[in-house]
C-alpha cells in the first residue's frame, strides 16, 4: 500500500510541477531570448539584429495580449520599444514599421481604443507608402492595414471615411484573391 501511495504522490508532484512552472519557464526562455537578441544589437547594431530584436518585442507585446497575463500596458511598451528600435535604424526599414504599426492597432483595436488604432493604423499607411515609393508591393499588409484603419473609423464615429477605406479594402482584396485568400483577417 505505501509503495502505491509513493507512487500515486511521485506522479502528482510531477503534475503540479509541471502545472504551476510551466507557464514560468515560457516567460524566462523568452526574456532569455529578448537578453541574448539585445546584447547582440548592442555589440554589432546592423539592420538584421535590429529587425530580430524588434520582432522578439512584437512577440512579447503579443504574449501580453492574451488572458493568463494580459497587460495593456506592457504590451503597449513592448510595440513602443519595437518601432523606437527600427525607426532610429538606418536604413530605415518601412516594411518592418509598417509590419509593427498595423500590429499594434490591431491590438488597440481589440483593447477598444479605436481612435488609437485609427491613429496608429494611419502611421502603417505612411510607412507602407514609403514601401509603394521604393517599388515593393505587400498586398497583404495594405489589405491588413486598411481593414484595420476602416473598422477603426467607423467604431470612432467617422463612417463616410471608414467606408472609403473598406471601399479600397475590397477593391485590392477583388484585385489580388491569390494574395490575400488563405490568410486569416486581422481584426479576428
Amino acid at each position: 500500500m505505501t509503495r502505491k501511495f509513493n507512487f500515486i504522490l511521485k506522479k502528482l508532484t510531477i503534475c503540479w510541477g509541471i502545472i504551476f512552472f510551466y507557464p514560468f519557464s515560457f516567460l524566462s526562455a523568452q526574456r532569455t531570448d529578448i537578453v541574448s537578441l539585445e546584447t547582440q544589437y548592442h555589440n554589432t547594431p546592423a539592420l538584421n539584429s535590429a529587425i530580430d530584436l524588434s520582432k522578439a518585442y512584437q512577440q512579447q507585446a503579443d504574449w501580453f495580449q492574451h488572458t493568463p497575463q494580459f497587460n495593456i500596458d506592457s504590451a503597449n511598451f513592448y510595440f513602443d520599444k519595437a518601432i523606437v528600435l527600427l525607426e532610429n535604424t538606418k536604413p530605415l526599414p518601412s516594411e518592418n514599421l509598417a509590419e509593427v504599426y498595423k500590429n499594434k492597432s490591431a491590438f488597440y483595436y481589440h483593447a477598444y481604443k479605436h481612435q488609437e488604432a485609427g491613429e496608429t493604423a494611419a502611421k502603417a499607411g505612411y510607412y507602407f507608402e514609403q514601401i509603394s515609393k521604393e517599388g515593393k508591393k505587400n498586398v497583404q499588409l495594405q489589405y491588413d492595414i486598411l481593414m484595420i484603419r476602416s473598422f477603426a473609423e467607423v467604431d470612432d464615429k467617422n463612417p463616410k471615411f471608414g467606408l472609403e477605406l473598406f471601399s479600397k479594402a475590397i477593391a485590392l482584396f477583388q484585385e489580388n484573391t491569390a494574395f490575400v485568400c488563405g490568410r486569416h483577417h486581422p481584426l479576428f
